[in-house]
């Protein structure tokens, strides 16, 4: 048990899935029986007669041994595809076995699921045509150029976290657009291409079983969010960059007219995905994960320059579950996040960077794991109120102020129960953060 300290900064109480020959199906025709030899004259049996014991009986004929069996460019070559993302619904396997031999280009990988991009590419060189398979829709793909791209964490619970599913993408440039998108009674894939700007500022409501996700790294919503309601659940936000609704002076006047104006925000959701987004200079909260909001993952986005990050809170009850990991935090102030009543809180390899206030705060009864991660010039880099933080495996440079834990012992949950992740250690963490976090070019499209 690390010494508690008291002497908390203001900002701590603030709530926060080819052609292929297919050998061996032409078989060699059966080989020639020879002619029976004729009688020998006198009873001779003839014994040397042609029997056709060595005839052509097709013991090397064209069995298809040596045929176009296609053997070295068989199907697994074209890769993963994606398959190996977690939540998929059963993507088939990439490519058809390649022609014998042939160097022909390699599979490409199959389409992740929604919101997800393709797996790694498959296949080598010389393991023939390969078809392009397709992934399993509604699971998160593999890495992509090493940047891992897959769904873990509280989101994959009690039935996981698919988005809009299999739902064929519709393609949305207006505000307009992506509003009917997103707010639609049946499952949707809302594809963000370019520049959307709001006029008038709008979080947009959306509902159930929607993946809204950026064309590439190009995606973008200015002066506009999102907002969960109650009870919705399902959803993926993935692959936007969001910006500029911060009007200057109007902080905390409150109202979609004031300074209330969130990148995203959720009251008492659950299962919602938020990955590679970037989040930049907004009116309130980037994120705001509100009263008992709950089976959520918040992964692998930029959120900087800011004044209130990413709160979590505003609820007595200590029931929700969360993931935090591979997010950069960076040129902040307060809630970093600022986590309060979180029943089990799992925050790991994430990246802080010149927080001024103060880095992860365990508010109230938060029972937080905070591994693997890097702390660069944040003041009070973590602390807690009531609950537990076990720290472990964190990196500081040039910080200040508290770092309080219970200590190193996963006393209250140890995350490796709910769910299966890769650690990292801090190093090599800050690096993949610096280099993958944020919008991706490889991602829906």
């Amino acid at each position: 048990m690390l010494l508690r300290t008291f002497s908390m900064v203001v900002g701590a109480f603030i709530a926060v899935a080819g052609c292929s020959d297919r050998g061996g199906a032409e078989t060699g025709s059966a080989g020639k029986t020879g002619t029976a030899g004729a009688a020998g004259a006198a009873g001779t049996t003839a014994v040397a007669g042609a029997t056709g014991a060595a005839g052509t009986t097709g013991a090397a004929g064209t069995t298809g041994a040596a045929g176009t069996t296609g053997v070295a460019g068989t199907t697994g070559a074209a890769g993963t595809t994606g398959a190996a993302g977690t939540g998929g619904e059963g993507g088939a396997n990439a490519g058809a076995s390649g022609a014998a031999g042939a160097s022909g280009s390699s599979g490409r990988g199959g389409a992740g699921g929604v919101g997800g991009g393709g797996g790694r590419a498959g296949g080598t060189a010389g393991a023939g045509s390969a078809g392009a398979g397709a992934g399993g829709r509604g699971g998160a793909s593999g890495a992509v150029g090493g940047c891992p791209l897959t769904l873990v964490g509280f989101a994959t619970r009690e039935g996981g976290t698919t988005g809009g599913g299999t739902a064929a993408p519709t393609t949305v440039t207006t505000q307009a657009d992506l509003r009917a998108c997103a707010t639609a009674s049946e499952p949707r894939v809302c594809r963000v291409q370019g520049t959307i700007t709001f006029n008038p500022f709008e979080e947009i409501r959306v509902t159930s079983d929607k993946t809204i996700i950026g064309a590439g790294a190009t995606g973008t919503i200015v002066m506009g969010g999102f907002f969960l309601n109650v009870g919705v659940h399902n959803v993926i936000i993935r692959n936007l960059t969001i910006r500029d609704s911060f009007i200057e002076g109007q902080y905390d006047t409150g109202g979609d007219e004031g300074g209330d104006r969130d990148g995203v925000q959720m009251d008492t959701a659950h299962h919602v995905w938020i990955d590679h987004v970037r989040f930049i200079h907004l009116g309130d909260g980037m994120i705001d994960s509100r009263k008992d909001t709950t089976f959520l993952t918040v992964s692998w986005n930029v959120l900087e320059n800011h004044n209130k990050a990413f709160g979590i809170g505003w609820t007595e009850n200590v029931t929700a579950e969360m993931t935090i990991h591979h997010n950069w935090i960076h040129d902040t102030t307060q809630r970093n996040p600022s986590t309060d009543n979180v029943l089990r809180a799992h925050l790991f390899n994430n990246l802080l960077e010149n927080c001024t206030s103060y880095g992860n705060y365990a508010r109230g009864g938060t029972n937080m794991v905070l591994q693997n991660s890097t702390f660069v010039s944040v003041n009070d880099p973590h602390y807690y109120d009531t609950g537990t933080l076990v720290a472990t495996g964190n990196v500081y440079r040039g910080t200040t102020g508290m770092r309080e834990a219970t200590g190193t012992t996963l006393s209250f949950f140890d995350p490796a129960t709910f769910y299966q992740y890769t650690l990292d250690s801090a190093a090599d963490a800050e690096a993949l953060v610096r280099r993958c976090a944020g919008p991706r070019a490889e991602l829906g499209n």
